[in-house]
C-alpha cells in the first residue's frame, strides 16, 4: 500500500523542494527515482487535474513543476516488474499512479493555436538530485524582499556547486525531452541512460498556479 500524502514532507508552491524531500524519504530508499522538471520556453504549461485548479474541468497554468519518478528495485521471486510510477503531491490524481496513466490525463491535447502550452521535459536522476540541488528562495520574493508565498517550515536546501533551479527549468537545451520523448523513454523497464549537464545559475521567478481560460481539446 502506498504512502498518503500527509506522510511525506510538503508546502505548497515549493514543488522543487517537495520533490527534494521525497527523494530522502525512505519509502523511496529502494527505488530508482528521477526529479522530472516540466516547464517550456515560453514557462507558461497546461496540466489537468492539478488541485489548485479553481475548477475541476479547468487546468492549472504553471511556469514550471516537478514531479518525482520512481521504480521499485526490490525483485519478487527474482523478477522486477519495471513498473514506473509518478508521485505529484499537486495532483488530484493517487500517488504512485503509473506514469502513462499520469501522462495521459494530465498532459491533455492541446487545441489548434496553443502549442505554447506544451510542455517540455528535464530528467535528473533521484540521487543526483538529492546530493546537488541548491534553492536559496529567493524567486520566491518580492523585490522588497518580502515572500510572495509563506516559505517551508525546513531550512532552505544549500549545496556549494549546487543545481540551480533556474537551470534546471531552463527547457533550451538538448537533453530536454518533449511529452512523446518522455512516454518513450519510460515505457521501457528501465529508462535510457540520462546525462544531467547543468552549470548553476540564480533561480528564477515561480509563479502562482491559475486556472486557464484555454481549455485544451
Amino acid at each position: 500500500m502506498n504512502p498518503a500524502k500527509q506522510d511525506f514532507d510538503y508546502w505548497p508552491l515549493f514543488c522543487e523542494e517537495n520533490v527534494w524531500q521525497l527523494c530522502r524519504h525512505h519509502h523511496f530508499a529502494q527505488h530508482k527515482t528521477f526529479a522530472v522538471f516540466i516547464s517550456n520556453e515560453t514557462k507558461a504549461c497546461t496540466l489537468w487535474l492539478q488541485q489548485s485548479a479553481s475548477k475541476q474541468d479547468l487546468p492549472v497554468v504553471w511556469d514550471y513543476h516537478v514531479v518525482l519518478f520512481a521504480c521499485s528495485e526490490v525483485l519478487y521471486n527474482g523478477i522486477n516488474n519495471g513498473r514506473w510510477t509518478v508521485w505529484d503531491l499537486d495532483s488530484d490524481l493517487a500517488l504512485g499512479i503509473s506514469v502513462e496513466d499520469y501522462l495521459v490525463q494530465t498532459f491533455l491535447p492541446l487545441a489548434p493555436g496553443f502549442g505554447h502550452y506544451a510542455p517540455t521535459f528535464r530528467v535528473v536522476e533521484g540521487e543526483v538530485f538529492k546530493a546537488r540541488f541548491s534553492s536559496d528562495r529567493q524567486h520566491m520574493k518580492n523585490s522588497d524582499g518580502t515572500w510572495k508565498s509563506p516559505p517551508p517550515s525546513w531550512p532552505a536546501i544549500i549545496h556549494e556547486e549546487g543545481l540551480a533551479l533556474a537551470e534546471l527549468i531552463d527547457m533550451k537545451h538538448d537533453e530536454c525531452m518533449t511529452l512523446d520523448e518522455l512516454k518513450r523513454a519510460f515505457a521501457a523497464k528501465k529508462p535510457p541512460p540520462i546525462q544531467t549537464t547543468i552549470t548553476t545559475t540564480p533561480a528564477s521567478c515561480h509563479t502562482t498556479g491559475k486556472a486557464s481560460d484555454h481549455q485544451p481539446d
